[in-house]
């Protein structure tokens, strides 16, 4: 009977997933239609034939092929499992096929096969568990038999908090290779960095035709926070701003421009262990030349030339202070190349493994210090990218684009009336945080190698990184949220034009 089963539910489910893969927020390819869906490998992960995790071969209508992750569970009820919406996938019978995530039973299988260091087999495959050998074999019983919950903010991927002691990040598009959140995670912790979540262990699949393993999930130590670092930057200025006449407002920012500080302290220190490392060639530190240098300058060169075109096919649609940035940005892009250029022939310093999507939104707040998490890069990039060493400018530069956003982001959640006073008072507190998160960052490097020493060198290629930053986020705001445009125009004009 169950083999019956499982075979009719195979069946239903390879035509159910085309219709329920776009609904996911998971998947990467909503803009385009899927073709066909197919197995590649399918492990069960217990005694009976569910809950299973299954690798999809997505085909695409432009011919392309993507890799997925997919948990399976039989449920008797159709009912959304922790109140998904998405998490039923088709019914069997009298059952109901539903992602495994929001099962108790995978969760807590999953994470077994971790802890233990089991091996499960397939038949194009094995999926192996790597825990950390110096983790409390306690700890991880103990977490193993708590609750287990699935955390509600997703994007790329699925997270998982096990008794509030381990944290599990479930990769839903896998590609062949090592997965650089995990790498760094690991070097992280090897190399001593504390204010990282420890790493705990991996879940990884390795193809039986000689093909490149990949990691399925990534295990961490939970940290005790109280939000990312972003809530706290804007809800403290977000105080400030709106009790400009009452007592504590000035402490308030004060409290901001301290923590602001520890945090570049802390960024200094997440590059200098990255850099510690001279003997592993994916971590070792290299010269910020030949072609480290060709391939960031051309990265920024075709993020820069992206967002141009594209101000250019929308100019028509933008209006008031957006449509006058957008216009002073077109008016000096040939400025805007020769920064570039200028900016990367005297960069100088090295080329290291980076955090490569560095902003308020990957750190946590504990009260009174930072974690950095989300190792994973931008998403939207191959692995092998993802994994390039670049300079740890760009993470700077990232997080300096971020303080910008806050300010804005503070400002937007005033009335007219209030906004003239705040205004000005906003910027001078982006510009405070960013000094004190630049200097500190500096003074905890020193004269670190990675860092360009020419006098100059390192305001000018923080500069084209900014640049390149704020050119992205011009993409984004014209595709996603146009009313936001300002923002980044007025970085780039600000550079442009300083």
């Amino acid at each position: 009977m169950a083999e019956l089963l499982l075979a009719e539910a195979f069946e239903i489910l390879r035509e159910s997933l085309p219709s329920y893969l776009p609904r996911c927020r998971w998947f990467a390819s909503k803009a385009s239609r899927i073709a066909s869906v197919g197995a590649w490998e399918d492990f069960p992960m217990g005694e009976g034939p569910f809950p299973r995790l299954l690798f999809l071969n997505v085909s695409l209508d432009d011919g392309s092929l993507e890799r997925y992750a997919l948990p399976i569970s039989c449920v008797t009820e159709n009912a959304s499992l922790q109140g998904q919406k998405n998490a039923t996938i088709c019914q069997v019978r009298d059952y109901f096929l539903a992602d495994g995530v929001f099962d108790p039973t995978f969760r807590s299988l999953i994470l077994e096969v971790i802890a233990k260091g089991k091996n499960l087999s397939g038949s194009r495959g094995k999926l192996t568990g790597l825990p950390n050998p110096a983790a409390s074999k306690a700890f991880l019983e103990v977490a193993t038999s708590g609750d287990s919950r699935v955390l509600s903010a997703e994007q790329s991927n699925t997270s998982i908090v096990y008794g509030d002691r381990l944290f599990l990040k479930l990769y839903r598009k896998v590609e062949e290779g090592p997965h650089p959140e995990g790498e760094m995670v690991h070097f992280l912790t090897e190399a001593g960095f504390s204010h990282v979540p420890p790493f705990m262990g991996f879940l990884r699949c390795e193809p039986a035709d000689g093909g490149l393993p990949f990691e399925v999930a990534l295990l961490q130590g939970c940290i005790k926070n109280k939000g990312d670092a972003w809530s706290y930057f804007t809800r403290a200025l977000e105080l400030s701003l709106s009790s400009l006449d009452e007592v504590g407002a000035e402490d308030e920012t004060r409290g901001t421009f301290a923590m602001a500080s520890l945090l570049g302290k802390r960024t200094a220190e997440m590059h200098i262990a990255l850099a510690s490392e001279g003997e592993d060639p994916a971590f070792a530190p290299v010269p910020f030349e030949g072609e480290y240098k060709r391939r960031a300058l051309e990265a920024a060169y075709a993020q820069l030339d992206e967002a141009l075109a594209m101000l250019e096919r929308h100019i028509g649609d933008l209006q008031g202070a957006a449509r006058a940035l957008a216009l002073r940005v077109l008016e000096k892009k040939k400025r805007a190349s020769d920064l570039l250029e200028t900016s990367f022939a005297a960069s100088g310093g090295e080329a290291l493994r980076i955090h490569g999507d560095y902003h308020l939104g990957q750190v946590l707040f504990t009260g009174d210090d930072f974690f950095i998490i989300d190792f994973e890069g931008e998403p939207a990039r191959s692995l092998s990218e993802r994994r390039r060493k670049q300079s740890p400018l760009k993470d700077v530069a990232g997080m300096v684009r971020s303080f910008h956003y806050a300010a804005n982001f503070a400002l937007r959640k005033l009335n007219d009336k209030e906004m003239g006073v705040a205004s000005s008072r906003a910027k001078a507190w982006y510009r405070a945080v960013c000094e004190l998160f630049i200097s500190s960052y500096r003074k905890a490097v020193r004269e670190a190698p990675f860092l360009p020493q020419k006098e100059g060198a390192f305001e000018a290629i923080l500069k084209a990184f900014l640049v390149e930053k704020a050119a992205y986020e011009v993409c984004y705001e014209l595709n996603n949220r146009p009313d936001w445009m300002e923002i980044p125009l007025e970085g780039i004009a600000s550079i442009l034009e300083g």
